[in-house]
């Protein structure tokens, strides 16, 4: 390519350029500043105040279009499914306005309580624009403590193990006049106790003996009577452990080489049935020193001194060994003179678990 073309080529490119350049300004020109449309909200916060939960309650946001160009409302969208909103007009003409209507159903919850509803918008410079609507939600009832938490509770505690609480009315103490308290378990029994007052009303939790092993799942819910609804509602905790424990529940014993003590008797007791040890097995760190002996007709396991390796193993013993007795109990169904077991009776079926006995071993 000679010298002439490549200057034609060069001056043709920079004539294009020049050209999409100056289309571009004119573009940008023209738009200018306010141009564009513009959503305003005097008021994009609104407070409900203290209200109580499921109340329907409703607030009108006004809006204007600040702009010089027409604003398209494209969507709305709620934070949660407890607030909605419409709008009356999608389109909003420079400098008018128009009103968005939001209902909220407040959640039942005890609390400051705070939502949105996000307006999507063809506005250039703020296409998102934020509503909140908030609120502190008092319940008329409650439960307190909440939860309620027994922790962990061995079989034989029951049906000791019982927990106060008080039922208070905040808004409308009408409602706790007659208080109708439930659970949803059959083991869990609901008692009125002591003093009673229009606000204030003291009850007492207890567990039965039929609670199965493992988590506790339940929940204690006070209702309305008059008009039969719930009022509250709160989760009772905990975890039974074992349908059988051991008395004493520890053992010690000294290792010292030409000690003389007598077996320790390790008693298995239950709740559930008579108790029958199937196996016992001493922990790594205690079988060498001590022997188990089973005796299932009584219920209970001896730990004695293995006097000749205890003498054998002289001063190498520990100060201090931790171990456990471990035992595998199975449970025969409790029986009475002149009854039959029914089939479909689950105190009358056989079940097996493992119990843990800790021992403390010990020199001087």
């Amino acid at each position: 390519m000679n010298a002439p073309m490549r200057l034609t080529t060069r001056l043709v490119i920079l004539i294009g350029c020049g050209v999409c350049l100056g289309l571009l300004l004119c573009l940008v020109l023209r738009a200018g500043p306010g141009k564009s449309p513009a959503l305003e909200c005097a008021n994009p916060v609104y407070d409900f105040g203290i209200v109580s939960p499921s109340t329907i309650l409703h607030h009108s946001f006004a809006l204007r279009n600040g702009g010089k160009a027409p604003l398209k409302i494209e969507r709305l969208k709620s934070s949660c499914g407890c607030i909605s909103a419409e709008i009356h007009e999608p389109v909003i003409r420079p400098g008018t306005m128009t009103h968005m209507e939001v209902s909220f159903v407040a959640p039942d919850m005890r609390g400051p309580y705070k939502g949105s509803i996000m307006a999507m918008t063809n506005a250039p410079d703020k296409s998102h624009f934020i509503f909140q609507v908030v609120a502190d939600v008092l319940r008329e009832v409650e439960i307190q403590p909440a939860p309620i938490d027994f922790g962990i509770i061995r079989r034989d505690q029951l049906p000791a193990m019982r927990r106060a609480i008080l039922v208070f009315a905040h808004a409308d103490a009408n409602a706790v006049r007659e208080p109708y308290l439930q659970s949803d378990q059959e083991w869990l029994c609901l008692r009125a106790q002591g003093e009673s007052t229009l606000v204030e009303r003291p009850f007492e939790v207890l567990l039965q003996r039929e609670i199965p092993n493992g988590p506790i799942e339940a929940y204690v819910s006070v209702f309305d009577q008059r008009e039969q609804k719930c009022l509250a509602r709160t989760p009772v905790i905990g975890e039974v452990r074992g349908n059988a424990y051991a008395k004493p529940n520890r053992v010690v014993l000294d290792l010292s080489s030409g000690a003389d003590q007598e077996p320790k008797s390790v008693e298995i007791l239950s709740s559930h049935g008579r108790p029958e040890i199937r196996r016992a097995e001493l922990s790594e760190t205690l079988s060498p020193y001590l022997f188990v002996t089973v005796e299932s007709a009584e219920s209970r396991v001896r730990l004695s001194l293995n006097s000749t390796a205890v003498r054998q193993a002289g001063s190498s013993i520990p100060k201090a060994i931790k171990g456990r007795i471990h035992l595998d109990i199975q449970f025969a169904p409790p029986t009475q003179e002149g009854s039959s077991s029914s089939k479909n009776d689950r105190s009358a079926e056989e079940t097996t678990e493992g119990l843990d006995v800790p021992v403390l071993g010990y020199t001087h």
